[in-house]
């Protein structure tokens, strides 16, 4: 099992204040291996680097189209994707699930708090996969 310092973890804002933020709060929880990204392009052309979670803001993603999480989760099968966003539409979320989002945290002042609620979530989720 990989612990939080092993994983390489991809923060794909347009904001570099959000970027910023992000990073240091994951820095705060005991991940190491993060690396940022002002769009969804960006990310997709270091995919190479086998990410196992990517933190993609909604806004990031070029057309609010959701073929950057399929293509991800294509070269990346056990790749999760927690998706940041100000939207507050329902479909939205759906819509986000059905493509493979493995978590949605709103931008709002409670974000910071339920990024760490995901990312603990997932690596619950992983160790009980690999225990079973």
């Amino acid at each position: 099992m990989k612990y939080r310092e092993d994983l390489t973890v991809f923060v794909v804002d347009s904001s570099s204040l959000c970027r910023y933020m992000y990073k240091k709060h994951l820095l705060n929880l005991g991940f190491s291996n993060i690396h940022t990204f002002e769009n969804a392009g960006q990310c997709l052309s270091a995919i190479n680097m086998r990410p196992d979670i990517i933190l993609l803001d909604f806004d990031a993603i070029p057309e609010n189209s959701f073929n950057v999480i399929k293509q991800a989760k294509f070269l990346n099968p056990g790749l999760h994707v927690i998706m940041i966003s100000a939207q507050q539409d329902i479909k939205v979320v759906v819509d986000a699930l059905r493509f493979g989002v493995s978590g949605y945290v709103m931008k709002d002042e409670h974000q910071l708090e339920m990024m760490s609620y995901e990312t603990n979530r997932l690596l619950q989720q992983s160790a009980m996969n690999i225990a079973n």
